[in-house]
């Protein structure tokens, strides 16, 4: 039986958990500086503009910074607790709130704009940010050490 509770085992957890922020940082860098021709495309007039490309940019790039914050508190750098906290929360808030509000849209449009989906689809996402704005409105911080040997 693992003792959950033993340093050694928090230790593995913990060094487990940044490999794994790491991995997949990497990915969405990698992911993001591969696929920006597209955004410059549009940003040059080479493909069609449509508003809605600043919600697919805000998405994208709220994550960007997301992870680039995740890799500064994980990697040993010296932050205030509450500002860093309250800044990954309102990067993680803005990153879904774009990326809802362009699903809202889609499903707006596959319905042909019928009144009952869209009032539905509206009201789902205007609750889901309420619920988002109480979040950011009593987010608080704590400090835990991480487990050493």
């Amino acid at each position: 039986m693992v003792n959950w509770n033993d340093p050694s085992v928090l230790f593995n957890d913990y060094l487990a958990m940044i490999k794994l922020d790491h991995a997949i940082a990497g990915i969405y860098i990698w992911e993001t500086v591969f696929t920006a021709g597209f955004e410059l495309d549009v940003l040059r007039g080479k493909r069609p503009y449509r508003w809605t490309i600043w919600l697919y940019l805000g998405t994208r790039y709220c994550g960007l910074l997301l992870f680039i914050l995740v890799l500064v508190g994980e990697d040993g750098g010296k932050v205030s607790c509450q500002p860093f906290v309250n800044a990954n929360a309102i990067m993680i808030s803005a990153s879904w709130t774009f990326a809802s509000l362009i699903i809202v849209l889609r499903v707006i449009a596959i319905w042909n704009r019928q009144r009952i989906v869209s009032f539905l689809s509206v009201s789902v996402w205007l609750a889901g940010i309420a619920t988002l704005i109480y979040s950011l409105a009593t987010v608080r911080d704590f400090w835990a050490t991480p487990p050493s040997l």
